[in-house]
């Protein structure tokens, strides 16, 4: 009982397994349980029996452990670290975390590929060759309409009948160009 009258919780007591499992959630040496076997047959940990059952206080033995086990055999490495990824998911250091890491980005090549096959997604290089092309080609049509309405445009009386050519001109270089690339014209 503590100074208030509660009773003092009691500490979770492990099977051999469970703390196993408990040092290798933890990334630290020992998460197996012929390590932590070994460790209470070498009383490097210390071991409650209730009921016949060997039990393992957490907090007791992870103390126990790196005070009697010699640093020279412990791993340079402490608990696993949790990281927060950018879509919100954790990611953890270690084999399972780059395995899972793995395997979501497999579902997300297979994703990419599906989208790909129905039609969804396009090419980005073959994008960009056609974008080029097409770039190209407004620019040369563009550039010869001097060349093809000067002789009008010399013959024109006033400013707004040069105007009315050069608007015609553009306008029908821009619908033949629009019916090359596979769209309507607007006018």
């Amino acid at each position: 009982m503590t100074a208030r009258g509660r009773k003092k919780a009691e500490p979770k007591l492990l099977s051999q397994r469970g703390y196993a499992r408990h040092r290798q959630a933890l990334d630290l040496v020992g998460g197996n349980l012929a390590a932590v076997q070994r460790a209470i047959l070498d009383e490097r940990i210390p071991v409650v029996v209730q009921e016949g059952k060997r039990l393992i206080d957490p907090a007791a033995a992870d103390e126990a452990w790196i005070a009697n086990t010699k640093q020279s055999i412990l791993p340079r490495r402490g608990p696993r670290t949790l990281e927060v990824a950018a879509d919100g998911g954790s990611t953890s250091s270690g084999y399972i975390g780059a395995r899972g890491e793995h395997e979501s980005l497999k579902v997300e090549l297979t994703r990419l590929d599906l989208a790909k096959k129905r039609g969804e997604l396009i090419d980005a290089e073959a994008m960009r060759h056609e974008v080029g092309a097409l770039a190209r080609d407004i620019r040369r049509q563009l550039l010869l309409i001097p060349a093809r309405i000067a002789s009008q445009v010399r013959a024109a009386s006033d400013d707004r009948t040069v105007e009315a050519m050069l608007d015609a001109e553009i306008r029908r270089v821009l619908i033949k160009l629009t019916a090359a690339a596979g769209g309507g014209g607007d006018g």
